[in-house]
C-alpha cells in the first residue's frame, strides 16, 4: 500500500503542477490583455509591469488550484483506467475505494496549502498588485471627482472606513477610523458623522472618540468639531481603496465585527470572511468527485471526463455565485449561503463514489 500511495501522489503531484501552471499562465496572459490598454496609457516601465503580474500569482494560484486538483485527479483515474492498472488492483484485493483515499488526503494537503497562501502570502502580494495599478494608473482617475460607497483602506496602524466618500468636495461620510498595533489589537477609534480634507488635515464634526485601555475599560469622549492628523490622507482614498480581499482572514473578521458593533452594514464583509474559509476546503470535495469521474462514464476518455469534469466545475461556481449574491442581499446568513454549495457538492461526491460502472 505504501508503493500504491507514493505512486498515486507523485503523479497526482505531476498532474496538479501542469494544470496549476497552466491555469496561472492563463489568468495572468487574460489579465494582462484586459489592462494592457491602460499599462501603454500610461507608459508604464516593464518592471513595473512585471511587477504586477508578479504579485498576482499568489492570489491566482488560489483561485485556480480547485479546478486543477479536480482535473488533476480524474486524468489520474482515467490514466489508470486506461492502463488496465485498476483491474490489476482489484484483482489483488485492492478496491477503488483504497485507490480514492491517498487523493482525498492530498484534496485535504491542498486545502491547507491554499488557505495558508491566501491568508499570508495573497493578502500582501495583492495589496502590492493594487497599489502599482493605483498610483501608476488609475492616478489620473482620482481628478474626475466621482463617489464612492464604503471605501476603506489600511495603512500604518490605521484602519479607515467610510460610509460615501465624495471626491470632489473632499469629504467623506460617517467615517470610522481604528487605531490597531502590530497584532492588529484595537487600542482607539473615532467615529465622526463627516469629515473634511483641508490643509492636510481632517476636520471632523459631530462624533466621539473612545480610548481602549490595555484593562480594558472604555474611555469615551463627545466632540462637535475635532482636527486630525493621520497618515491616511485624501489622495490614499483616491488612489489606494483597498480590496477586502487583500485583508487576511484574522484582520477581516476583527473589521467586520467592528464595523458591525459601530452600526455599520458588515454584510460584505462577513460574506467575504466565510468565502475565505470555505472556498480552500472545496479541494477535498473536488478530490472526491474528480476521482470517481472517469468510473462512472461507459468507455471513458480524456475528452468525456475533462468535459464532464469542467462541467460540474462551473456548475459549482454558479451555485457559490448565486449563494453569494443571496448572502450580499442579506435573504440568508452569510456561514449558511457560503458553505451551502461545498455541503451539497459533499454530497454529490458521495453518490458519485457509489454509482461506478
Amino acid at each position: 500500500m505504501k508503493t500504491l500511495t507514493r505512486y498515486l501522489i507523485s503523479n497526482l503531484l505531476s498532474l496538479l503542477i501542469l494544470f496549476e501552471a497552466s491555469f496561472i499562465f492563463l489568468y495572468l496572459i487574460i489579465d494582462l490583455i484586459a489592462k494592457m490598454d491602460n499599462f501603454l496609457l500610461e507608459r508604464l516601465p516593464v518592471e513595473l509591469i512585471l511587477s504586477y503580474t508578479v504579485a498576482k500569482i499568489p492570489t491566482a494560484s488560489v483561485q485556480v488550484a480547485p479546478v486543477a486538483t479536480l482535473l488533476a485527479s480524474s486524468v489520474l483515474l482515467l490514466s489508470m483506467v486506461k492502463k488496465n492498472e485498476l483491474i490489476a488492483l482489484r484483482s489483488v484485493g485492492i478496491s477503488s475505494l483504497h485507490i480514492k483515499v491517498p487523493i482525498i488526503v492530498f484534496g485535504l494537503i491542498m486545502a491547507w496549502l491554499s488557505l495558508i497562501v491566501g491568508e499570508f502570502i495573497a493578502p500582501s502580494s495583492l495589496m502590492k498588485a493594487q497599489r502599482i495599478w493605483g498610483e501608476h494608473v488609475k492616478r489620473k482617475d482620482a481628478k474626475k471627482g466621482i463617489v464612492r460607497d464604503r471605501v476603506w483602506l489600511k495603512k500604518e496602524g490605521i484602519v479607515f472606513y467610510c460610509d460615501r466618500f465624495i471626491e470632489d468636495m473632499s469629504t467623506v461620510e460617517k467615517p470610522l477610523i481604528i487605531f490597531v498595533n502590530s497584532n492588529f489589537q484595537v487600542y482607539k477609534q473615532i467615529f465622526a458623522s463627516r469629515a473634511l480634507w483641508q490643509g492636510h488635515i481632517w476636520h471632523l464634526e459631530k462624533g466621539y472618540e473612545q480610548i481602549i485601555e490595555t484593562d480594558g475599560e472604555i474611555i469615551t469622549k463627545d466632540f462637535q468639531l475635532e482636527t486630525l492628523q493621520i497618515p491616511v490622507t485624501l489622495e490614499d482614498l483616491k488612489v489606494s481603496s483597498v480590496d477586502p480581499s487583500s485583508m487576511n482572514l484574522f484582520e477581516l473578521k476583527r473589521f467586520a465585527d467592528k464595523v458591525s458593533k459601530s452600526g455599520y452594514d458588515a454584510t460584505g464583509y462577513l460574506v467575504e470572511v466565510h468565502t475565505k474559509l470555505s472556498m480552500p476546503f472545496i479541494h477535498i470535495i473536488m478530490a472526491l468527485i474528480g476521482s470517481s469521474i472517469p468510473l462512472i462514464i461507459r468507455r471513458p476518455n480524456y475528452p468525456k471526463v475533462i468535459s464532464v469534469a469542467m462541467l460540474l466545475c462551473f456548475v459549482y461556481l454558479a451555485f457559490y455565485g448565486i449563494f453569494r449574491s443571496i448572502a450580499l442581499s442579506n435573504l440568508l446568513q452569510a456561514p449558511i449561503a457560503m458553505w451551502f454549495p461545498n455541503f451539497i457538492f459533499l454530497i454529490l461526491g458521495y453518490l458519485l463514489n457509489n454509482l461506478e460502472v
